[in-house]
């Protein structure tokens, strides 16, 4: 159950134009679910074969509706990636994540998270964003 390295120059960015990235189709869904979510926006990372959803999380974004789309990804694939750049993107981050946490018991799923750093270029700018990578796991029962 390893989680996967992420370095910087892996990364293909899929704005809220849903412009399509090289190698990596975008769909109709994706498409509807990236307008609709207006302060997340989605960017794919491609690592051994594995696509891994990236929620960018801001300062104004609404830790339920993140929560929600976390626990979603948890159940269907077991993981995601979450990345904030600033000190109220980070908190709205880790709200969302405790809620996810929450949301995915009754499902009899736990999670686990790792925070570490990352770099990105955003506008011809690198900036450094906290990330979470975050997988479920099924709950032991007693």
């Amino acid at each position: 159950m390893g989680l996967p390295l992420v370095i910087a120059g892996e990364y293909m960015h899929v704005p809220l134009g849903c412009q399509q990235s090289p190698g990596l189709p975008v769909t109709k869904a994706v498409a509807r679910r990236t307008a609709m979510m207006q302060t997340v926006a989605h960017a794919f990372l491609r690592r051994g074969g594995w696509v891994i959803e990236i929620l960018r999380v801001s300062g104004s974004s609404r830790p339920n509706s993140v929560a929600g789309a976390i626990a979603a990804l948890l159940r269907n694939e077991g993981e995601v990636e979450v990345q904030a750049i600033g000190p109220h993107a980070v908190n709205q981050a880790v709200k969302a994540i405790a809620i996810a946490r929450s949301y995915i018991q009754a499902d009899g799923l736990g999670l686990v998270t790792v925070p570490s750093f990352v770099k990105l270029e955003l506008h011809d700018e690198e900036r450094t964003a906290v990330r979470f990578a975050v997988e479920s796991y099924k709950e032991q029962r007693e």
